[in-house]
């Protein structure tokens, strides 16, 4: 392992080129057999600053990154984003609440991205003590996606730590395509088409397209 961390970076004799193959994803296989999604650095690159530039990600941010590294939420929102912004990242081996709550406490987390489920582990670590509530309440930003945030959760992670959870919405095949404002952050929904991504509302009678 020493060789390793001590070995020079590899360096490659020219740039990627844009359209060249960067990551390939794994789908979940929820309605079918998982398939492979292949997407480009430009795509990547593209998609993530147009995301992250929305939350307004900053070299001074810290990100507490706790999400699975083999979906787009965790590898292209939390690693490529936080590379592409110069940020630091505070990276757990698993989500634990009270490890995040220490990160905000103890190591300057400035944001978090999470789903429902760890949400609800930070609200019970929250009503546990102000303490907790208060170490929370350092933070910038908050993030929720790959599933719906029940409204009431919102409400009362608002209640206890003064942030208003920002919701938005992807997923393998498109990355990120919809999120709230940084300024407007509303339960129960999920915002508006990201910059450079149309979206497409179908119903049985036809269907309009919002760009």
């Amino acid at each position: 392992m020493a060789a390793l961390v001590d070995h020079r970076p590899l360096r490659g004799n020219r740039e990627a080129e844009p359209d060249a193959l960067a990551t390939l994803i794994y789908t979940s296989g929820t309605t079918g057999k998982s398939k492979g999604v292949e997407h480009s650095f430009r795509a990547v690159v593209n998609n993530t600053l147009s995301m992250t530039d929305l939350w307004r990600f900053d070299p001074s941010d810290r990100l507490a990154l706790s999400l699975p590294l083999f979906h787009v939420h965790g590898l292209c929102l939390g690693v490529h984003g936080a590379l592409l912004h110069g940020m630091t990242t505070l990276l757990s081996e698993r989500f634990d609440a009270r490890a995040i709550i220490r990160a905000f406490a103890a190591d300057g987390a400035t944001v978090f991205q999470g789903v429902p489920t760890m949400y609800v582990r930070l609200l019970e670590g929250a009503a546990e003590s102000s303490q907790n509530a208060r170490a929370l309440a350092r933070g910038r930003l908050f993030t929720a996606g790959s599933a719906a945030l029940p409204a009431d959760d919102f409400a009362r992670f608002e209640e206890l730590t003064g942030h208003r959870i920002l919701e938005r919405y992807g997923m393998s095949e498109t990355l990120f395509t919809l999120s709230n404002t940084y300024e407007d952050r509303r339960p129960g929904t999920v915002g508006f088409p990201v910059p450079g991504c149309e979206v497409r509302l179908v119903e049985d009678s036809g269907y309009w397209t919002s760009e």
